[in-house]
Formats: structure tokens, C-alpha cells, sequence
């Protein structure tokens, strides 16, 4: 770590899976060294605290599960000679993640190697105090737009009006309003009533808000 402010004009990044990082060293070794990357984000490390790993010219920030066992976790593997401050990472049973700062043309850049595991409930204060952690001032909202495009594409394809399987770990107020706009919009379709079109369009107005 350092607090070196010298800049980046540009960085080759890896996102990658590991499904266990001691099985798969050699090959993520070679693939990092081969492909010139510069910072790999890595989920599942499945790393204890007795595991040792390291690779030869990058660093190793890992934030493992908070029982100390090998599993679940993840890590941000950097390049030796990049510049960077380490940020606290995110030790949770609902999440982990090892958090990075780097200069990138000038600008200011937070970089999290995040894993939510599977099973685990995140909720919508859990999720906004993790990313405020990191210092995102336009996170939440930007959190918020995805929600609401994936809303709005799911709509436009789900003619059954069945919730997708992926939604279901959307907070629940999120989903009952779904819900209720379908129900609505069906409702409306069905009738062309005034009263009805009103009431299609109330949840669609929580939505956004």
C-alpha cells in the first residue's frame, strides 16, 4: 500500500471466479502474466487464515470469510509497482470485500473486489452502508436506475406477468411493488377504466421516487 498520487493513464483489469484460489493459482499465475494484467478481482478465494498466497511481482489484498475458514471471500491481486491506497475491506457473513483507491487519468477511482455469497440476505441499509463505505457519491443512485431499467426490461418481456427467478433477491419492498404494477397493469388492460389506469400508474410513481 501507498499513498503515492502518481497516475495511471490506463489499467488492464480482470474479473475472474476462482471457485477456490489455491486449486487455481497456477492457471490465474500464468492468465495474469500472460494477458498483462494489471489489477484481477477475484471472488470465492476460499482462503483460511492459515492460507498463504502470493504471486510473484503483485500484492495480495484479501478479505476473507469472518469465521477464518476457507471459504467464500475475495481478493484484489495488484500489480507491485502500481500506486494505490488501501481502503478498509468489508468482512461480513452477507459479504466480503477488499476495497481499493487509484488514480486512473487524473481521476480518483474506488476499485472493490466485492462477493455476496449465495443464501445470504443483503439488505437494501446493508447494501447503501457498503457503498458509502467506499465513498461513491452517486452509487445508491446509480443502484437505483439499474434496479429500475431491470424492472422496466422485465416488464416489456415477461408477458405471463411472472417475476423473474433473478429478481427474487431484490429487497421485498421492491418486489411487492413490482407485483402491484403488474397487477394493475393487467387490471387496466382488462377494462380501459379511468379509475383503473390510476391505480396502474400509482406504483409505477413509487417506483421512481
Amino acid at each position: 500500500m501507498t499513498s503515492n498520487p502518481t497516475n495511471h493513464s490506463s489499467l488492464s483489469i480482470l474479473l475472474s471466479n476462482a471457485n477456490g484460489l489455491k486449486q487455481h493459482s497456477n492457471e490465474l499465475f500464468y492468465l495474469i502474466h500472460n494477458k498483462n494484467i494489471d489489477i484481477a478481482l477475484i471472488t470465492e478465494t476460499h482462503l483460511s487464515k492459515s492460507s498463504n498466497m502470493n504471486f510473484n511481482g503483485y500484492t495480495t489484498i484479501r478479505a476473507d470469510h469472518p469465521d477464518g475458514t476457507s471459504h467464500e471471500g475475495s481478493a484484489i491481486i495488484i500489480r507491485s509497482s502500481l500506486f494505490y491506497n488501501q481502503m478498509q475491506n468489508t468482512n461480513k457473513p452477507y459479504l466480503q470485500a477488499a476495497n481499493i483507491k487509484i488514480k486512473i487519468n487524473h481521476l480518483n477511482v474506488t476499485i472493490s473486489s466485492a462477493y455476496f455469497p449465495l443464501g445470504q440476505q443483503i439488505t437494501e441499509p446493508k447494501l447503501q452502508s457498503f457503498l458509502q463505505s467506499l465513498d461513491i457519491d452517486n452509487a445508491i443512485s446509480i443502484l437505483t436506475k439499474s434496479i429500475q431499467n431491470a424492472v422496466s426490461n422485465s416488464s416489456s418481456h415477461n408477458s405471463n406477468n411472472i417475476l423473474p427467478k433473478y429478481h427474487t433477491a431484490l429487497p421485498p419492498f421492491l418486489v411487492n411493488l413490482i407485483k402491484a404494477k403488474r397487477q394493475a397493469r393487467s387490471l387496466w388492460q382488462r377494462t380501459k377504466y379511468p379509475r383503473h389506469k390510476n391505480i396502474h400508474n400509482h406504483p409505477i410513481t413509487d417506483l421512481k421516487t
